[in-house]
């Protein structure tokens, strides 16, 4: 095993270990050097309970993107890449590939471990298009199928816990159990076509419910701002965006609040990818369905139309409202 920069130039298919760009590959090293030794200076500083949720949400998203390559591989979708990162453009520059023998495809770390991905190259992305929408929808919605068995796990143990400090909550965590294992066994049976019909109405419905909460708070502060100058008070939709999230672990100390945490943070995987906005996984899925059903043209329309009147516009109302 060795470790190779991971960055070319695909132009020339020249790489940054050629002499001729040693200076920007000594730039390279110097900068994720530094990158490294910060991050881990930060997570050095946090308390216990902290670490173990950081770690715990680096496993939730290595399960996901796992989740992903598996079922390519069972679907015989070749793999070019998995890394962690961001496999576009400039983040590149932060990017070093690790070499395992028989392994077929590049392995990529980051010093800026922001997300994850599985890159199935070009030929991976004509398989793909082969492929039938069911077969499409469980490769797009793999990971999501995983995060939720690990939010249904984790939900299931945090009713344990709580019948730890009391014995009454048994038949509650009778109720909790026999759920778990109802939509466990559903999920298992049935994973491709929960993926292609079931998530994009979950998505829909997500859509709807984030909208219903924090629209009309945020309408109800532009009238009385238009009217009385000022913020309405009372009207703070009840929103953690990822600033509070990740403040509130930061700063907690109790291991039952990290564990709630690791919970939200499962649990906020599984919906946020489920929302029908590329280039979320749900995003994905619904275009296959909508080229299904009305072909690429109008696919292409409506993408662009989620992303321009759903996507932005609910990403401003969760960062106004959220953070």
């Amino acid at each position: 095993m060795y470790v190779e920069n991971a960055i070319t130039d695909n132009a020339r298919g020249n790489s940054l270990l050629n002499p001729k760009n040693r200076w920007v590959y000594a730039a390279k090293v110097i900068v994720n050097a530094a990158l490294a030794i910060t991050f881990l200076w930060l997570f050095l500083k946090l308390g216990w309970v902290p670490k173990i949720v950081t770690l715990a949400a680096f496993g939730l998203v290595f399960i996901h993107e796992a989740a992903h390559g598996i079922v390519m591989r069972r679907l015989d979708v070749p793999i070019v890449e998995v890394g962690l990162g961001v496999s576009k453009g400039i983040f590149r520059f932060f990017q070093f590939e690790i070499h395992v023998p028989n392994v077929p495809f590049r392995i990529v770390l980051s010093t800026l471990p922001i997300s994850a991905y599985v890159d199935e190259g070009k030929k991976g992305k004509e398989v793909i298009e082969n492929l039938p929408y069911t077969d499409k929808a469980f490769i797009f919605g793999a990971g999501i199928l995983a995060n939720l068995f690990c939010a249904i796990a984790l939900w299931f143990t945090l009713s344990l816990w709580g019948l730890a400090e009391d014995i009454r909550t048994l038949p509650k965590v009778i109720v909790a159990l026999a759920i778990s294992y109802a939509i466990a066994k559903l999920l298992a049976s049935f994973p491709q076509v929960i993926c292609a019909y079931v998530f994009p109405v979950l998505g829909i419905g997500i859509i709807a419910l984030l909208f219903a909460m924090i629209a009309p708070s945020l309408i109800a502060n532009f009238s009385y701002a238009a009217l009385h100058g000022g913020v309405l008070e009372g009207s703070q939709a009840i929103i953690l965006g990822p600033v509070s999230i990740g403040r509130g672990i930061a700063e907690t100390t109790n291991l039952l609040m990290g564990y709630i945490y690791i919970v939200i943070l499962a649990t906020g995987l599984v919906t946020t990818n489920l929302l029908p906005i590329p280039p979320l996984d749900g995003g994905h899925i619904a275009g296959a369905l909508l080229k299904l059903c009305f072909g690429a043209l109008v696919q292409r329309i409506v993408v662009v139309a989620l992303i321009v009147l759903v996507g932005i516009p609910l990403i401003a109302l969760v960062a106004l409202r959220g953070f």
